[in-house]
């Protein structure tokens, strides 16, 4: 029961017992005073009338003339005259019920009132006697008003301290509701903190909360640092700090297996030729103090232009960008820092730089697209070239090659509808499916693409937000037709456009609330943690619809999850870069168990992105992962 209406109930209840009492006190005061003043009416009339009726002729006429007109002139229920034998002599009655008090009223409040007695005189001896009683149903009326006056009031203060009291009552919880908002928030692992609010009670509680969630909240982030930590010792050399062969190869692979922008970009592959001859001549520590110099430099562009850089072996670094920046400008860009840091004074053998840069989309092998930038590296190392750009084969056949050509071939696959979803099984540990990955399709040049081979013309011509909208449309179709939940992949450039977010939020309130309960929605982790206020504000518009929200592609940038502890996610797919044979890697295996422990914390789901094997899944499922997806995994 509320607290609102248990303070009405009391408010009723005292009211009740006050009304009990000034009911009953007023009544029996009211009772008694008006049988006394009846009484002493009855006495003084019964005198006054045997008073004038001793000084009349004692003739009977005379005498009921007299009795008459005085019972006509008063309110009497009855006037009598006995003689002294007991006999009446004369009687007026009134049988009315002269009250408007209800019967049971009369009964609960009897009034006893004695009758007026008078001797009627003849002379010197006695004539008669004389008694009479007053009407009381006017005593009964003005009980029954005044009863009803009280009630009245009781229930009109009743009413308004109920009023009062519940305006008072809101204004005194209304720091208990953030206070079990905040409870909510945390039973929701949204470890969220509050104003501590001007109650001494509810401020010690809220003070208690607060700390939690601020333990919390500093456990996790502490966890997923430390995590990171591990991470980029196992997965870094140690020198540079940049990404060694094996981790750079595999998130390389799984960019060019992407359904999203991310699935297209540019690859820098620079060798630093005679860098033997330069440790000969320089010495190792100062050699050293170069390659650190140069992971540093590479470091700073990664957060500047958000690549990923690596070390494949001692003299070779590559670079990943997908900004929409031309290849050449971004290889002039790297090849001006690199010479910078390797233009050593006195040096006798100049260090040759050549660079090869290419472009790149979904679809296309890591072997293919290394094998372009290692015969690019080589004819311009025998060229004495310094840049290389190799163009990238056409993504597929009968692609356009220009602007033009791939707007109009977008745009006529949008205003047709020409899309479809694909369907891969994402299985908890016990094989039920937890909803269906759907990344979007479209036909062009008469067959079906992935969005690998599409969306970074896509990103270019702006058409990103009508493909998400045509995606969403679809999965609601799909939804319609099938009990299983369905996964949706979006964009971040779609969540920045208030106009479209709006015309999601349209799209879903139009259907059913069970059927938004069982639509997920991935967005990258880059976009999140790039665009932060504009996936709050996602996130803050679809969670009260029902709709699932969750991270996909994560790893990278998983040091910084904490950030996002108060916005009560879904889940977080793990980036297939760290799924990749994992049975084979403690290091790994140390890592994939800490992104559990922390995501657990955070009440997120935890599932592995590109799972091939199954032994892989065996090792996952004993890490602690709650779902699970990729080629070892069967797809309906």
């Amino acid at each position: 029961m509320s607290l609102t209406r248990q303070l009405w109930l009391t408010i009723a209840l005292v009211m009740l017992l006050a009304f009990g009492g000034a009911f009953t006190i007023s009544t029996l005061a009211a009772r008694h005073y008006l049988q006394e003043q009846l009484y002493l009416k009855n006495v003084d009339n019964a005198a006054s009338l045997a008073l004038s009726m001793s000084q009349l002729p004692k003739d009977p006429v005379t005498l009921e003339l007299q009795l008459s007109a005085q019972f006509d002139a008063g309110h009497y229920r009855r006037i009598s005259v006995t003689g002294p034998d007991g006999k009446t002599m004369l009687e007026k009655t009134d049988a009315r019920k002269a009250n408007d008090a209800p019967d049971w009223f009369v009964r609960m409040v009897p009034l006893n009132i004695e009758a007026g007695v008078a001797q009627i005189q003849d002379g010197w001896k006695q004539f008669g006697t004389i008694t009479i009683e007053s009407h009381h149903g006017y005593a009964y009326s003005e009980l029954w008003h005044s009863t009803v006056r009280l009630t009245l009031w009781c229930l009109a203060a009743t009413l308004a301290c109920g009023i009062m009291g519940s305006i008072l009552l809101r204004s005194i919880l209304k720091p208990l509701r953030a206070v079990v908002g905040q409870a909510e928030a945390i039973g929701a692992r949204k470890f969220i903190s509050i104003d501590e609010p001007r109650t001494l009670e509810f401020r010690s509680v809220v003070r208690a909360m607060n700390t939690l969630s601020e333990r919390v909240r500093g456990m996790v982030t502490e966890e997923s640092r430390r995590v990171d930590d591990l991470r980029r010792q196992i997965e870094h050399d140690a020198v540079t700090g940049l990404l060694n062969r094996e981790p750079f190869l595999a998130r390389l692979d799984n960019v060019l297996s992407r359904n999203d922008a991310r699935a297209t970009g540019t690859l820098v592959m620079v060798r630093l030729n005679n860098l033997s001859q330069l440790n000969e001549e320089i010495g190792h520590l100062a050699t050293d103090a170069l390659l650190k110099r140069l992971g540093e430099w590479f470091s700073e562009l990664d957060n500047t232009l958000a690549t990923q850089s690596g070390r494949l072996n001692g003299s070779e670094f590559c670079l990943v960008s997908h900004t929409e920046e031309q290849p050449e400008q971004l290889a002039e860009q790297v090849a001006r820092g690199v010479h910078r840091i390797f233009d050593v004074p006195n040096q006798t053998h100049e260090t040759a730089i050549p660079i090869a840069v290419a472009r790149f989309h979904g679809g296309e092998t890591v072997s293919q697209l290394m094998s372009r930038l290692d015969s690019a590296l080589i004819e311009a190392q025998q060229q004495g070239r310094s840049i290389i750009n190799t163009e990238a084969p056409e993504p597929f056949p009968g692609a356009p090659t220009d602007q033009q050509g791939w707007r109009a071939m977008l745009t006529c696959a949008i205003e047709t509808q020409q899309i479809e979803l694909g369907q891969f099984t994402v299985v908890d540990k016990a094989g039920e499916v937890l909803h269906i990955e759907s990344p979007v399709r479209l036909k062009l040049a008469g067959e079906w693409r992935p969005a690998g081979q599409f969306i970074g013309w896509a990103g270019r011509l702006g058409m990103i937000r009508q493909i998400d909208m045509l995606a969403v449309q679809a999965a609601i179709k799909q939804l319609q037709q099938q009990a299983l939940p369905i996964g949706v992949n979006l964009s971040p450039e779609s969540m920045l456009d208030a106009s479209w977010l709006s015309s999601l939020v349209a799209q879903i309130r139009q259907q059913p609330a069970e059927l938004a309960k069982r639509l997920w929605i991935d967005i990258p982790e880059y976009g999140v943690f790039r665009h932060d206020a504009a996936f709050r504000n996602l996130c803050r518009t679809l969670h009260p619809l029902g709709v699932r929200i969750g991270l996909e592609h994560v790893g990278p940038q998983f040091a910084r999850i904490g950030q996002l502890h108060d916005l009560g996610l879904d889940y977080a797919k793990i980036d297939a870069s760290f799924i990749r044979n994992i049975d084979a890697s403690t290091g790994h295996q140390a890592v994939a168990r800490g992104l559990c422990m922390v995501g657990h914390a955070m009440g997120l789901q935890i599932i592995a992105e590109g799972v091939s094997s199954a032994a892989e899944h065996r090792c996952l499922v004993e890490l602690g992962f709650d779902g699970f997806t990729g080629p070892g995994i069967a797809n309906r």
